[in-house]
């Protein structure tokens, strides 16, 4: 009978025990399993942009170049040089320079205020405004050519008496449409009346042929 007591005392006490020991569990925190942390994302840098640097401008000083004038071989104009207007045409109109110990000038009945110059030296040699007219090409044969004089380019036209060989006619043609037109007859000395009128023609075309 006591060993029976005590056999459920002891049960009852184990029986406490476990009742104890479970509730105790109950109160016991929990336990946690830790969770591998994620990646933070990191937002992408901006890639440094690199600066350019300008070059230094290196100045070169210009290199000082002479240019030796061109020599110009320009007739003086002389003391006793007069001005008259010769060419008359419209869009053509020029003036001769020329020495008065050499050369006259006389009116062009036809046109008032033009003039042509005679020769003082040779004979039959005058300058004047050529109008134009006809040559027997039987008789004559035209010589053409440039020549320039000055800072102008001529075209000229020498007329040759074919069967003496002898210039019976010497034109200038000038401008940018040969509108200005000057006609020599030489006369008798035609060599020597054509290089005289190269001397006005030299002297006239430094002035621009217009007055001074």
């Amino acid at each position: 009978m006591d060993t029976l007591q005590s056999t459920r005392k002891l049960l009852t006490a184990v029986c406490l025990m476990l009742c104890i020991l479970f509730l105790a569990g109950c109160n016991l925190p929990p336990v946690l399993t830790p969770v591998p942390a994620l990646p933070t994302a990191t937002s992408p840098q901006p890639a440094a942009t690199a600066t350019p640097i300008p070059p230094t401008p290196t100045s070169v000083p210009p290199t000082a170049t002479t240019v030796p004038p061109t020599p110009t071989n320009l007739p003086e104009l002389p003391e006793n040089a007069a001005t008259v207007q010769v060419g008359f045409l419209q869009g053509g109109i020029f003036y001769l320079t020329y020495d008065i110990s050499l050369w006259e000038a006389v009116p062009v009945a036809e046109e008032p205020g033009a003039y042509r110059l005679v020769s003082l030296v040779f004979p039959g040699c005058e300058m004047y405004q050529l109008l134009g007219h006809g040559m027997d090409p039987n008789k004559h044969q035209p010589n053409q050519s440039t020549e320039v004089i000055g800072q102008t380019t001529f075209a000229i036209t020498d007329w040759i008496e074919i069967p003496s060989g002898k210039s019976i006619l010497y034109s200038y043609f000038w401008g940018s449409n040969q509108e200005y037109a000057l006609e020599v007859a030489p006369g008798e000395q035609d060599q020597d009346c054509i290089t005289l009128s190269r001397q006005v023609v030299a002297l006239s075309e430094t002035l621009g042929f217009s007055q001074p």
